[in-house]
C-alpha cells in the first residue's frame, strides 16, 4: 500500500502498477492506462505452485503458472474443465471427467484438463459460471 490497479471487470482480470506509487507522476499513470489499452501489460492472475506430477492417470492439472503452456502449445488440442470445488454439478461431474481421462490417456494429441478456478486465473478464458469447459484446438 498504497497501490495502483486497473480492473477489467469484464474479464475479471487485474493490471498492478509496477513502479514507484510514492513518486508516481500524472504521466506515469497516462503511461500505465496506454500500456493497458495497447496490450502491453501483464494480468495479475492468481496461481497455486504447479504440482510435481501434472498428469496422472491420463488427468492433466493446470494452475495459473502452467495454464498457458498446455492450451497454447500448437500441436496438442486441450479439453479444458474449469471447475470450482465446492459446486454441486462438477463433484458430479468429476468422475465423469476422470474416466473420460483415462479412456483417452493414449491418444498423443489429446489432452484432458482441469483447472480449479476458485485458485488460479487465466487471462485465456473468461470463467462466469461452474463447470466451464472450453476446447482448445491445435493449430
Amino acid at each position: 500500500m498504497p497501490a495502483i490497479r486497473l480492473i477489467n471487470s469484464e474479464k475479471r482480470l487485474r493490471y498492478v502498477y509496477e513502479g514507484d506509487v510514492k513518486s508516481i507522476t500524472q504521466a506515469d499513470i497516462v503511461k500505465f492506462v496506454n500500456d493497458y489499452k495497447e496490450g502491453n501489460l501483464r494480468a495479475d492472475l492468481k496461481s497455486q505452485a504447479i504440482p510435481e506430477t501434472v498428469t496422472a492417470e491420463g488427468m492433466t492439472t493446470l494452475v495459473g503458472k502452467n495454464h498457458d503452456e498446455f492450451v497454447t502449445d500448437p500441436t496438442k488440442d486441450v479439453l479444458v474443465e474449469y471447475y470450482a470445488p465446492w459446486c454441486g454439478h462438477c463433484k458430479k461431474r468429476a468422475p465423469v471427467w476422470a474416466d473420460l481421462a483415462k479412456k483417452t490417456e493414449g491418444i498423443e494429441n489429446l489432452i484432458i484438463a482441469q483447472m480449479d478456478s476458485t485458485e488460479n486465473e487465466t487471462d485465456k478464458a473468461t470463467i462466469t459460471g461452474f463447470p466451464t469447459v472450453m476446447f482448445y484446438p491445435a493449430v
